[in-house]
C-alpha cells in the first residue's frame, strides 16, 4: 500500500513539474522511486518482501538511482527473508534502521455527536493550496521543513487514489488528514 501510494505521489510530481525528472520502475517486487535527490521518497519501497532480489535486481536498482544522481536507500522489512539482507550486507550495505508497520482491522462506526463549531470534510482539488498550507503550518516550528512540507502536501493531494481531509472550527482550517486504500489496505496521513 504504501509503496503504490508513493508511486502515485512521484506520478503526480511527474505531471505537476516534469522538469523534476520524478519516475518509478518496479523490480523484483520492490518499487524503485526517483522523486529528487534528497527526497524522502528517493528509495525502494517492499524490497525482499514479495520475491528476494538478486545480484542481477540489484544492479537494475543502483542504475535507476545513480543515472539520477540519487544516493541508494533501501526501506527493507524485518519481515523480508534472510537471503534478502545477507544479500545486501554482501553489496556494502548497512541498516539504519527498522521499519516495522503495526495494523489492526477496523470496523466502520457510527459517526460521533457534531458540537456544531468542528467539522471534518473531503478537501476539493481547487483547495490544495489551502490544505498544503495548513499541513505545513503543523510544522511552523520545525523551520525548513514547513516549506518541505507545503511541497509535499501540493503534491500529495493531486496523487492518484488519495483523498485528503480538511478538518475546520468554525469554519477556520485547522488540521489535515489524508487517506490511500489499495487492495483493502489503508494508508493514513
Amino acid at each position: 500500500c504504501e509503496a503504490k501510494t508513493n508511486a502515485a505521489f512521484v506520478e503526480a510530481r511527474a505531471r505537476l513539474r516534469p522538469e523534476s525528472g520524478a519516475t518509478w520502475i518496479e523490480c523484483a517486487g520492490a518499487y524503485a522511486l526517483f522523486d529528487g535527490v534528497g527526497s524522502p521518497l528517493t528509495q525502494t519501497f517492499g524490497l525482499g518482501l514479495l520475491s528476494t532480489p538478486t545480484d542481477t535486481d540489484l544492479d537494475t536498482i543502483e542504475r535507476f538511482f545513480e543515472d539520477r544522481g540519487a544516493a541508494i536507500f533501501h526501506e527493507v522489512s524485518p519481515m523480508a527473508p534472510a537471503e534478502t539482507l545477507e544479500l545486501l550486507v554482501a553489496r556494502g550495505y548497512r541498516p539504519v534502521e527498522l521499519t516495522s508497520v503495526m495494523f489492526r482491522p477496523i470496523r466502520i462506526a457510527e459517526s460521533p455527536a457534531s458540537n456544531g463549531r468542528v467539522r471534518a470534510r473531503i478537501t476539493s482539488i481547487d483547495e490544495v493550496d489551502l490544505w498544503s498550507n495548513t499541513a505545513a503550518e503543523g510544522w511552523r516550528e520545525f523551520g525548513e521543513l514547513s516549506s518541505f512540507m507545503r511541497d509535499i502536501g501540493r503534491v500529495s493531494i493531486t496523487s492518484d487514489g488519495m483523498t485528503a481531509f480538511l478538518a475546520e472550527i468554525d469554519g477556520r482550517p485547522i488540521g489535515t488528514g489524508a487517506v490511500a486504500i489499495h487492495d483493502r489496505v489503508a494508508i493514513l496521513s
